[in-house]
């Protein structure tokens, strides 16, 4: 069963409604926080609450957290964004790594721990 222990935090204004996207990868726009859309982009984190627009988003960004998998995850595949803001695992250069699976996801929509971290490969 996923954890969490996030030992920071971030508060943002949500950009949009993120009410049904809490656990999704989220990036800054305009000073706001909307969901990621390009693959491997960088991120600020990961949602943690669920706020509407305009409300005040909470984004782990260092720790433990809980993310939504976009399909097969391995213990130890480093993590980014897909286009659907969701995590998927990569090996590839230029891809930004947000964080490192700590559980197994065998499906779209499993909800597993990461540890978040940010670097490029």
């Amino acid at each position: 069963m996923a954890g969490e222990n996030l030992v920071f935090t971030r508060s943002m204004e949500a950009g949009a409604d993120l009410s049904a996207k809490q656990y999704y990868f989220v990036k800054e726009s305009s000073g706001k926080v909307v969901l990621c859309t390009t693959l491997g982009e960088k991120s600020e984190g990961i949602l943690n609450n669920q706020p509407e627009s305009g409300a005040m988003a909470r984004i782990g960004q260092l720790g433990t957290a809980k993310v939504v998998a976009s399909g097969a995850i391995n213990v130890d595949d480093w993590l980014t964004t897909n286009a659907a803001a969701k995590a998927v695992p990569t090996t590839t250069a230029g891809h930004v790594v947000r964080a490192r699976a700590i559980e197994a996801a065998t499906t779209d929509g499993d909800i597993i721990e990461v540890e978040l971290c940010l670097f490029v490969l």
